[in-house]
């Protein structure tokens, strides 16, 4: 498997259909990242850790953080 010298930092909030679906994408590459981070800006429940930890994505190398709700911009600043 064949990585990149790159980080994809993924703000999520009340999303995980969405991330799924960004995890998905990311694992169809030829050429994978060195590490994802997903910074979850508070969201309600636990699905994107879930997501996160899960053994589809385990291969992805993905670092998961979970921050109090600062916005977008605070998300991917951390």
């Amino acid at each position: 498997m064949v990585r990149a010298p790159i980080s994809i930092i993924i703000p999520s909030y009340n999303d995980a259909i969405y991330l799924h679906d960004c995890l998905g994408s990311i694992s169809k590459n030829t050429i994978l990242p060195q590490e994802i981070i997903i910074v979850d800006d508070g969201s309600e429940d636990e699905a994107a850790r879930d997501l996160a930890t899960s053994e589809e994505f385990a291969f992805l190398n993905i670092r998961f953080f979970k921050i109090q709700n600062i916005g977008p911009s605070g998300a991917r600043n951390f």
